[in-house]
Protein backbone atom coordinates (compact mmCIF):
# COMPACT_ATOMS: atom_id res chain seq x y z
CA UNK A 1 0.00 0.00 0.00
CA UNK A 2 2.59 2.40 -0.87
CA UNK A 3 2.71 5.34 -3.58
CA UNK A 4 5.53 6.55 -5.68
CA UNK A 5 8.67 9.17 -4.95
CA UNK A 6 7.42 12.60 -5.79
CA UNK A 7 9.05 15.54 -6.16
CA UNK A 8 8.53 18.37 -3.62
CA UNK A 9 7.92 21.88 -4.40
CA UNK A 10 9.69 24.86 -2.70
CA UNK A 11 9.60 28.44 -3.22
CA UNK A 12 12.65 30.21 -3.72
CA UNK A 13 14.14 33.90 -2.64
CA UNK A 14 12.17 35.79 -5.32
CA UNK A 15 8.61 33.66 -4.92
CA UNK A 16 8.67 31.54 -7.64
CA UNK A 17 7.84 27.25 -7.24
CA UNK A 18 10.07 25.03 -7.91
CA UNK A 19 10.68 21.23 -7.70
CA UNK A 20 13.62 21.04 -5.61
CA UNK A 21 13.11 17.67 -3.14
CA UNK A 22 12.58 13.99 -3.67
CA UNK A 23 9.46 13.17 -1.41
CA UNK A 24 9.31 9.95 -0.09
CA UNK A 25 6.33 7.53 -1.06
CA UNK A 26 3.12 8.16 0.71
CA UNK A 27 1.25 5.08 2.62
CA UNK A 28 -2.08 4.08 3.93
CA UNK A 29 -1.58 3.50 7.32
CA UNK A 30 -2.60 0.00 8.99
CA UNK A 31 -6.19 -0.33 9.78
CA UNK A 32 -6.85 -0.21 13.91
CA UNK A 33 -9.40 2.29 14.61
CA UNK A 34 -9.34 3.76 18.33
CA UNK A 35 -12.34 2.92 20.37
CA UNK A 36 -13.26 6.96 20.62
CA UNK A 37 -13.10 6.86 16.59
CA UNK A 38 -14.86 3.87 16.34
CA UNK A 39 -18.27 5.73 18.46
CA UNK A 40 -18.01 8.69 16.28
CA UNK A 41 -20.70 7.99 13.84
CA UNK A 42 -18.74 10.80 11.40
CA UNK A 43 -15.79 9.15 10.90
CA UNK A 44 -17.38 5.64 9.23
CA UNK A 45 -14.27 3.46 10.00
CA UNK A 46 -16.06 0.41 9.01
CA UNK A 47 -17.25 1.89 5.54
CA UNK A 48 -14.51 1.15 3.77
CA UNK A 49 -12.32 -2.33 3.27
CA UNK A 50 -9.15 -2.46 1.96
CA UNK A 51 -9.64 -2.86 -0.82
CA UNK A 52 -11.92 0.21 -1.20
CA UNK A 53 -9.15 1.79 0.43
CA UNK A 54 -6.45 0.66 -1.92
CA UNK A 55 -8.48 1.80 -4.98
CA UNK A 56 -8.91 5.19 -3.90
CA UNK A 57 -5.46 5.82 -2.67
CA UNK A 58 -4.28 4.81 -6.16
CA UNK A 59 -6.59 6.52 -8.04
CA UNK A 60 -5.84 10.00 -6.81
CA UNK A 61 -2.40 9.80 -6.35
CA UNK A 62 -2.33 8.71 -10.19
CA UNK A 63 -4.66 11.87 -10.30
CA UNK A 64 -2.85 15.83 -11.56
CA UNK A 65 -2.84 19.04 -8.94
CA UNK A 66 -6.44 19.96 -11.00
CA UNK A 67 -8.02 16.69 -10.71
CA UNK A 68 -7.33 16.08 -6.89
CA UNK A 69 -8.98 19.69 -6.80
CA UNK A 70 -11.94 18.31 -8.37
CA UNK A 71 -11.97 15.12 -6.46
CA UNK A 72 -12.12 16.60 -3.25
CA UNK A 73 -14.27 19.59 -3.54
CA UNK A 74 -16.82 16.82 -5.17
CA UNK A 75 -16.44 14.59 -1.90
CA UNK A 76 -16.47 17.29 0.82
CA UNK A 77 -19.53 18.88 2.10
CA UNK A 78 -19.56 22.71 3.21
CA UNK A 79 -21.46 24.03 5.83
CA UNK A 80 -22.00 27.73 6.69
CA UNK A 81 -20.63 28.17 9.94
CA UNK A 82 -24.03 29.17 12.42
CA UNK A 83 -22.29 32.81 13.71
CA UNK A 84 -20.62 35.30 11.44
CA UNK A 85 -17.04 36.50 13.14
CA UNK A 86 -16.69 40.04 12.39
CA UNK A 87 -14.03 42.90 13.46
CA UNK A 88 -15.68 45.66 15.66
CA UNK A 89 -14.87 49.21 14.63
CA UNK A 90 -14.27 50.19 17.92
CA UNK A 91 -13.25 48.24 20.79
CA UNK A 92 -15.77 48.33 23.84
CA UNK A 93 -12.85 47.24 26.36
CA UNK A 94 -11.99 50.06 28.57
Amino acid sequence: MQGQLYMGIKKTAEGKRTYSTIKQPKAILPRGCKPSCKKNKQTLCDEFTDEDQQIIFDGVWKMDWNQKGVFISSNVDYDKPAEKKTIAEQSRRK
